[in-house]
């Protein structure tokens, strides 16, 4: 399953119709109701069946990709605080993160 967070819709049929589409075009991130929705949507799917896989996007600068990730893996019990599984998506993903 795709979980598409970019502003774009595409031919979700190239991909057997298994496209999620959470697009919020004004929002630098998903609302945190949304997001968590999302989250929550991943883990039902990857809890169906072993071999089901979830591929999440954005276009631009993977920040949505991230946060939504580092949420599904807090909220999953693989990290105990949100910003250490931020910190590991980033990494992943090679996100600088600016230090404030």
């Amino acid at each position: 399953m795709i979980w598409n967070l970019s502003e774009c819709k595409y031919n979700t049929e190239l991909f057997n119709n298994q496209v999620c589409d959470s697009c919020y075009p004004a929002y630098p991130y998903l609302p945190l109701n949304e997001a968590l929705i999302v989250a929550t949507n991943i883990k039902k799917w990857l809890s169906a069946d072993p071999d089901n896989k979830a591929i999440v996007h954005c276009k631009g600068d993977k920040s949505r990709s991230a946060i939504q990730l580092a949420l599904y893996l807090f909220l999953d019990g693989k990290y105990a605080y949100p910003d250490d599984a931020l910190i590991y998506v980033n990494g992943r993903l090679g996100i600088q993160v600016r230090e404030r």
